[in-house]
């Protein structure tokens, strides 16, 4: 059986854009998930850092049936 690793954020880190994308995204949530399956859903909400244009371009590029945030 496969397994995800929970991943903690340290109190002392903000969490912006170049954070969520370079490392939650990048190198800890999108690596656990393709483990698990060719076939997921990843959902986020409005936040700024899940609309920003960087976040956008990364998740069309990384993931195949992306469906781009609406203003």
């Amino acid at each position: 059986m496969q397994h995800v690793s929970i991943h903690f954020i340290k109190l002392s880190i903000k969490v912006n854009g170049r954070y969520y994308r370079d490392v939650l995204l990048m190198r800890e949530l999108l690596p656990d998930i393709c483990q698990l399956s060719e076939f997921y859903v990843f959902q986020q909400d409005s936040a700024l850092m899940h609309r920003a244009c960087e976040t956008v371009d990364l998740f069309t590029k990384e993931t195949p049936d992306f469906i781009r945030p609406t203003l």
